[in-house]
């Protein structure tokens, strides 16, 4: 957000104004004056407070301070804060009374969500369970308190010999190739049923491992976490997707200028040829989301809301939970607005289904 910025206007007009009225006369100082009007303008229009909200894979080389030195080199101020400790999941971000204080404060442009690094790539009903539940509170409580503002998920990556401790028990995780895709394709479709966006940096980093893992190891020792290279380049894939634009920047952190120009180059390819290949999911949201008639539901009541009102017949629907359970059924009248109260179901993600005459209901929703 921009702030204080009212203050600092006026010490530029007061200073400005001396100027013309001590020392420049005509036209010279007119227009000298609108040209620093200009570059000040344009200054304050680039800044943007930025909200991280993750855990070691943000904090490890102060991913945040990379990115905002970028801002700095290419001419953008960018302000962060970060939430950030040890193996934070979603779920204990949601308990954390000071960062949901801090978020219904508004005064985040972009909040920037990343999950531990297994549980995104969790088996589908413990993800629904436990991450995309948790992950859509926060979405949900930065949109009600930030009008405007962006949601962006940071895709993080696969450990680079995959995740051996839990190979028998789920295949995804046995390789860096398949524990990644996992990643990539729930952080997609939490994204697309969120109607956020998604930063495909754990994507971006698949890509350069498959064209030279030799030069471009970015895992640290520990094969989870990132080194500098790895850090460095997740901050240029971040950072050309919060300006949409290709980076060009001399900061270059601890690398040699040669290594950080080509990851950065790397980044401005996969940004401008759009060479990222689309995550194979299944939205969870919006491709069920395909009910003939307008249906929302609404935490504040906890309600289903149908508007049925230019229909003159009823339709009988059913609710189902993600083990595909009968939990409960209503009633959409006809040529009305029906309300379907959601007080006797548990949290969790469930989805709505009926048809008659053709007109078909069929919504996911979370209850929160």
């Amino acid at each position: 957000m921009l702030l204080n910025i009212t203050a600092k206007l006026q010490d530029f007009f007061e200073n400005i104004l001396f100027l013309h009225t001590e020392n420049i006369t005509g036209m010279k100082g007119i227009g000298l004056f609108i040209f620093y009007l200009f570059l000040i303008c344009s200054a304050y229009a680039q800044q943007i407070s930025v909200l991280f909200v993750g855990n070691s894979y943000t904090y490890t080389n102060d991913l945040p301070q990379l990115l905002s030195q970028m801002g700095v080199s290419d001419g953008n101020r960018i302000e962060t804060k970060s939430y950030t400790s040890g193996g934070a999941r979603f779920m204990s971000h949601c308990q954390n009374a000071d960062l949901l204080e801090d978020i219904k404060r508004g005064e985040y442009d972009i909040l920037i969500l990343q999950g531990q690094s297994q549980e995104v790539a969790f088996p589908y009903e413990q993800f629904m369970q436990e991450v995309y539940l948790y992950a859509k509170q926060l979405d949900d409580l930065y949109k009600e308190n930030n009008p405007g503002g962006r949601v962006i998920y940071f895709m993080t990556w696969g450990y680079r010999y995959g995740d051996q401790m839990n190979c028998p028990f789920y295949s995804p995780f046995c390789t860096y190739r398949t524990m990644s895709q996992e990643l990539c394709k729930n952080y997609s479709m939490m994204a697309n049923d969120f109607q956020s966006e998604v930063s495909p940096i754990g994507r971006a980093w698949l890509y350069l491992f498959e064209q030279d893992s030799l030069s471009f190891d970015l895992h640290s020792d520990d094969y989870s976490h990132p080194n500098m290279k790895g850090s460095y380049f997740s901050a240029c894939i971040l950072y050309t997707m919060i300006y949409q634009k290709e980076i060009h920047t001399d900061f270059f952190a601890d690398l040699d200028p040669q290594t950080a120009q080509q990851l950065q180059q790397t980044a401005n390819d996969l940004f401008s040829k759009h060479k990222f290949v689309n995550c194979s999911f299944e939205s969870s949201l919006t491709e069920t989301n395909k009910s003939d008639l307008m249906i929302n539901y609404i935490a504040s009541k906890q309600v289903l809301k149908v508007d049925n009102s230019e229909n003159n017949f009823s339709i009988t629907a059913e609710i189902f939970d993600l083990q595909g359970i009968k939990v409960s059924d209503f009633k959409i009248e006809k040529n009305k607005i029906t309300e379907c109260s959601l007080n006797l179901l548990p949290e969790g993600c469930y989805v709505v289904k009926g048809e008659a005459k053709g007109k078909k209901v069929c919504y996911k929703f979370v209850k929160i």
